[in-house]
């Protein structure tokens, strides 16, 4: 299946807004996802670069982007639409300013989405945290002048991992105190300076277990993302139990 070519006008080259290209992008190769002259070979998500983690004000365009982002997906896909989770799905909350699709679809598809995904350029997480049965997929989308970082959950339907990330995000919405304070984490994590990627990770994982437990939406402690997740002898890590909830690496 060819690639979409998602162009209209010629390219803009990236270049920064008010704050930093929002974190996770690095360098980037060029890509058409906003706009542009392109070959039909040229995919219209970009290459993804992991880089130290800073924390952002809130991105009022996050929205829209995600809403461009899950348009994009169901050109391949449109049987299961994508929904936006994760910190930039929060209106002023700040964060690592990813955005992050959740598609929760029925397992014996996720091998097709897969594929499709990587039809329009998104890449696999490396190094996995998560098994092919559960894939995330990463890359980047020009919207404007600026590069996002993307990051596409594919979640089997019946997982509790899907009521987890929406409940979290729902949650934030709708609570002033609770978007304050994982606010202050996150900033008092980036205190020091950038962040490495999983450290930061890990240290949000005891204060997001236990919010996700008084939400009521983690019976089992959630396992421990980069820790169980890569240890194969782990009773709870890629090759094992896949029903957990997962502390993801939302923004």
């Amino acid at each position: 299946m060819t690639p979409l070519c998602a162009c209209s006008k010629p390219a803009d080259v990236a270049t920064d807004r008010a704050q930093p290209t929002p974190i996770g992008t690095g360098t980037i190769d060029p890509h058409p996802s906003d706009a542009g002259t392109c070959s039909p070979s040229t995919p219209p998500i970009g290459r993804y670069r992991r880089v130290p983690v800073k924390v952002h004000q809130a991105d009022r365009d996050a929205p829209e982007v995600a809403r461009r982002l899950i348009a994009l997906i169901a050109t391949r896909w449109p049987a299961t639409p994508a929904e936006h989770v994760g910190s930039s799905a929060v209106p002023d909350l700040a964060g690592k300013g990813i955005i992050d699709l959740l598609l929760a679809a029925e397992p014996a598809h996720i091998p097709a989405i897969t594929q499709a995904l990587l039809e329009l350029g998104f890449q696999p997480q490396v190094p996995a945290a998560f098994p092919a049965t559960r894939p995330m997929l990463w890359g980047t989308f020009r919207h404007g002048e600026t590069e996002y970082p993307a990051h596409v959950h594919v979640v089997p339907a019946s997982s509790p991992e899907v009521a987890a990330m929406r409940g979290f995000r729902d949650a934030l919405r709708a609570d002033s105190v609770l978007r304050r304070r994982y606010a202050v984490l996150k900033r008092a994590i980036v205190a020091g300076g950038p962040a490495d990627p999983v450290a930061f990770t890990k240290a949000k994982h005891d204060w997001i277990a236990a919010t996700l437990a008084q939400l009521g939406l983690a019976d089992d402690p959630p396992r421990r993302l980069y820790q169980d997740a890569l240890d194969p002898d782990s009773p709870t890590g890629a090759h094992g139990r896949e029903d957990r909830v997962v502390v993801v690496e939302h923004g």
